[in-house]
């Protein structure tokens, strides 16, 4: 009886992992990242932190490695970091296309 429970538990706790997982994957999709307000942008840098920037404001947009920049007039950015490569390209291609007035750097491919 008492395998029973343990198997009971192992199962549970990986279905647990799983819904995890599926979770946070969904969390780098680029329209969830950076949402469009208009005149404004609401970046999801992370699970618990967001920050609203004026498009106006943002001068530069770069990509470097897994780290997306946002650049504003006074020299201050708002990076957010992904944990692979191809979510960062995807949000990098979102960005340039919710902020066409930006210039755009890619370093290091």
């Amino acid at each position: 009886m008492d395998s029973f429970y343990f198997w009971i538990f192992t199962f549970s706790i990986l279905i647990l992992l799983a819904v995890l997982r599926y979770i946070k994957l969904g969390n780098y999709d680029p329209n969830k990242v950076l949402q469009d307000l208009g005149d404004n942008i609401c970046v999801n840098y992370s699970a618990i932190g967001s920050k609203t920037l004026s498009k106006s404001s943002v001068v530069k947009i770069q990509l470097a490695g897994n780290c997306i920049s946002f650049f504003n007039k006074s020299d201050n950015a708002l990076d957010i970091h992904v944990p692979r490569k191809v979510w960062a390209h995807n949000i990098f291609i979102r960005a340039k296309t919710v902020v066409p007035h930006a210039e755009v750097v890619e370093i290091g491919c």
